[in-house]
Formats: structure tokens, sequence, C-alpha cells
């Protein structure tokens, strides 16, 4: 290639480039000018100095009169001008096969019902020549962020709507966003995967500061990523996009085969959350148990306690990955509502899980499902929550769960001992609001018990009693202030007495100042007491 050949020579420290083009071949006649001496004499204009030694094909393809002020700056002007344009030319035998796909995905599109033979051809054709495409658009990229020149971006947008190949349209870009090229593909490849990339490329800006520079923690993921983590990324985005396309055109031909199966599986475990495949899994599943019900024995049919095993040890390794995948919860559900699996097991599992992620409210919620199945009594499920609490009172998820599992309906016994509780907690962590959010359902629920208004009234005293010696204990405790002067206010609505009013009133103006991030809602609270009667 002529633009290779004068590349070549440039890449020694004399200019030297020399090509002629005769009946479609190329040949090359090196010349050796010396840069210096042309500079020296006064030149300055690259395209003279071109013309004089360079064929007519390539001198008259320079963009008009280049002026240069050193001869280090033409010689680099002109190695990177030669570069652009035999990227160019790759670029556009690129989209010709580009396009070519385009027309074929167009055509299998308007087929009503593809067959399989049509939807793997299409993944044929989808992964034609990547790793040119890779190098290319990397190239491309290099180029753009030298230059900071516009000359490619046309092109490469239309490459970017053509092309086929997912990392390769994460590549182009890439290059299109110069300031992306500096960190490189990985900073942003996790989230490129899950991203709809047909549409305009401006959607990659959503990954950076209000600044345009991107986020720390993606820089400093980045930093820490070597060439082989990025070359791994790519390989995994370019395999999960060619199995889920597999997967998904099967799905669409209704195929319920068991061979299906390890694909499906190689898909969840890349990607836990791909909800489809997880329903299209149930479908074959289900398929297969019947065929075993009516006595198949052959491949194509599967036992209830296969289905138990492959099942569990499928959604735990996705749990692994996603400890709070919504589709791998509800998929081990799926099996256990069935009537498959240990329950004791399925409960120790969660136990184990919740000791790791406490607040795991799909664990949680997994954990009462099965716990239901199993007849677990009020009891040890009390005991159980009693014991979570008791290892850290932060754990909200363990509150609510208390909540869920004391007796209905709820007495004045049980939430007199629940508030006790809650106040052992709020004099040793008075700023730990699961404590306090806990305690504002109890304090609702005793009052909706009390049959009358003076039973409220003395609760209440009782309630402000104990939290006014808290706040003198922690003056510049929020949660103190808030939860004291929704008492008073709940006091005040009660007897309707004024002075609780005012001191509510007073402690949401201490809070204006005190949390200012919150002030406008003191400041409604305030509003709304003022203007009761």
């Amino acid at each position: 290639m002529v633009f290779a050949a004068v590349k070549s020579l440039l890449a020694i420290t004399v200019l030297a480039a020399a090509a002629s083009v005769s009946n479609g071949a190329a040949t090359t006649t090196g010349f050796q000018p010396d840069i210096d001496e042309y500079f020296a004499k006064g030149g300055n204009t690259l395209k003279q100095l071109l013309l004089a030694n360079v064929s007519p094909k390539v001198a008259g393809a320079l963009p008009g009169v280049v002026i240069a002020a050193t001869a280090s700056e033409a010689n680099n002007y002109i190695y990177h001008w030669i570069e652009i344009q035999e990227l160019q030319q790759d670029l556009q035998l690129l989209q010709s096969q580009l396009l070519e796909l385009q027309r074929t995905r167009r055509q299998q599109h308007d087929d009503d019902e593809p067959t399989l033979a049509q939807s793997l051809a299409r993944h044929e054709l989808l992964s034609v020549d990547v790793a040119r495409t890779d190098r290319l658009l990397a190239s491309l990229g290099s180029a753009l962020f030298r230059h900071q020149t516009d000359t490619l971006r046309s092109p490469l947008h239309t490459f970017v709507h053509l092309s086929a190949s997912p990392d390769a349209r994460i590549q182009a870009l890439l290059a299109l966003h110069p300031i992306k090229i500096r960190q490189g593909v990985g900073a942003i490849l996790d989230r490129m995967a899950c991203l709809d990339l047909t549409r305009d490329s401006r959607q990659i800006h959503e990954f950076d500061d209000m600044h345009g520079r991107v986020k720390s923690v993606e820089r400093e993921k980045e930093e820490r990523k070597t060439d082989d983590d990025r070359r791994e990324e790519l390989t995994k985005v370019r395999m999960y996009h060619e199995v889920a396309g597999k997967v998904l055109a099967l799905k669409a031909q209704r195929v319920l085969e068991a061979h299906i199966l390890p694909l499906t599986s190689h898909l969840l475990l890349l990607n836990p959350e791909f909800h489809i495949v997880w329903g299209y899994r149930r479908e074959i599943l289900t398929a297969l148990l019947e065929r075993h019900t009516q006595g198949a024995t052959d491949g194509d049919a599967i036992s209830p306690e296969e289905l138990a095993k492959t099942e569990l040890k499928l959604t735990f390794e996705a749990l692994q990955r996603n400890p709070k995948s919504y589709a791998a919860w509800y998929q081990r559900q799926w099996v256990i509502d069935k009537g498959l699996g240990d329950l004791k097991k399925e409960i120790g599992l969660c136990n184990k899980l919740l000791d790791l992620d406490e607040r795991n409210f799909h664990c949680w919620n997994y954990r009462r499902h099965v716990c239901r199945l199993a007849g677990v009594t009020q009891a040890d499920e009390l005991a159980f929550s009693t014991l979570k609490i008791e290892q850290n009172f932060s754990n909200y998820s363990a509150l609510h769960h208390r909540s869920i599992t004391l007796p209905k309906p709820l007495t004045r016994d049980i939430l007199q001992e629940e508030i006790s509780v809650v106040q052992q907690a709020v004099f040793t962590e008075p700023d730990d609001q699961s404590a306090w959010f806990y305690y504002r359902w109890l304090l609702t629920s005793t009052i909706e018990l009390l049959a009358s208004t003076q039973e409220a009234v003395e609760f209440l005293s009782g309630q402000i009693e104990w939290m006014t010696e808290l706040l003198e204990m922690e003056q510049n405790a929020k949660w103190v202030l808030v939860t004291l002067a929704d008492l008073h206010h709940r006091f005040a609505t009660t007897k309707r007495d004024d002075d609780a009013k005012t001191r509510s009133i007073q402690l949401y103006e201490r809070l204006v100042k005190l949390d200012p991030d919150h002030a406008n809602y003191y400041r409604d609270m305030t509003r709304k007491m003022t203007v009761q009667p």
C-alpha cells in the first residue's frame, strides 16, 4: 500500500517515502531529502517538499498547503497524516462489509419465523473479522487522540451504527471521545456491556461527571488493570453476546431440549439478572420433567431429584456472583415450591448468608418463605431475630423481621417490652436511626391500641419523660430531637395542649440549625402546627 510504504520509511529519522502506482500495482522508490537543511534554507511548506519527491497521488492528497515551524513538526505531521489516510482506507473496506451485514440483518428481521440455521448463520456474520476490527478501532482512537481532529468523526459515527460486534462498538465510541482513550477500554467496559449500544454515541457521557472528568472510582479501577485484564474482559463480552444471541434465538423457536441447559447455565453465571433466560430455563425443565413423568428415560427427560440438585447448585453459584439477584432467588424459590430440596439445609444456608450480609433483604424474604413451608415456630423465629439484633442493633432488616414475627394481634405488654429493648439501644447509641424507625412503629402501634384519650396522654407523658432525660445527656443528638418533637406534637394533638405545641415548634427550630439538609421539612412541620387550631 502506498501509505504503508511511506510510513515505514518515515519510521527512520530521515523523511523517506516514495510510491508510484502503475496499473493498480504499487512500487516503491526511496528518497532521502534533508529536512533540516530544507528548513534552514527557509522552506516551511510541506506540500512543496513532497511535490518534488513523492508521487502526485500522495502529494495531491495532502490537505492544502500545510505550514510547519520545525523539521520535527513536519516529520510528525506527515507521518500521522499518512497513518490517518491509511486507516480511512481500511475503514471504508470494513464499512462495506458492515453494510452487507446490515442488509442481512434487515432481511432476517423481515422473516416472521427465522429458522435455527438462519439464526446461527447470523451469529457467524456478526463475528466477522473481530480481531482486525479491534486493531483498526484502537488505531483510529489513538490517531484521534493525537490530532484532536474531526477528520474521522463522520465515518466513525457511521461505523458505530452499523457495527455488529459489541466490543467493536465500544472501541468506536471510545474513539469518538478522546477523554476515554486516556482511561482505556476497561474503565467503562462493565457498564457498556449492559448498555444499548445502538443508541446515539453521546450516551457515553453518562459515565462522566458534570465537568467532563472520568469518575475517580472508575479511574482507580482502570489504573489497576493490566492489558491482559482488558483483553480478558473483551473476550468475556464477546462470548456473552454470542451465547445470549444463540439462546434467545432458540427460545424464540420454542426449542425445549436438554442440550440447551448448559448454554443457559453459562450465560446465567455471566449475568445472574437475565430474567428471560431464567424463564426459558424453567420452560425447558418443566418440559423435561413432564417427559420423565410420562416414562421417558433418555437424555430428553429429567428426574425431580436431578432437577433440584442442578438448579440449587446453579442458583448458589449465581448468588455467589450477585447475592442480591432477584432472578436467582426467584429460581431457587421456584424449585422449593415444587416440593424439592431440603428445607432445613435451605434455612441453614440463609443463616450463613445473613452472617456475611445481615441486610440482604432477598435472603430475609426467602428465609421467611422457607420457614413457613418448614413450619418453623413463631418462638424460634423471634429467637432468631433477637440473636441478629443482639449482634447488631443497626440491622434494620432484623428489626423489620421482628415486627412481622411478633404475635398478632399486638398487645400492650408485647409493645411495652419491645419499647424497653429500644430504650436500651438508643441510650447506648442515640444516633442509630434503625432503632428510631422501629421505635416510631412501636409508638404508633401502641397509641392505636389504647382505649381512651387519657390512656394515650399517660403513655405519651411517660415517653416524653425518658426521652427528655436522654436529650439532657445527648444535647445535639438529631434523632432524639426529632423523636421528642414528634412526641410533643402527638401530645399536643391528643390533649389540646398549647405548651406542648410550643415545645415541639422550638425543637423543630433547633433542628433547622442543627440539620440544615432537612431544614425545609422542619419548617414545614412548624408551619403545620402553627396553622392548627
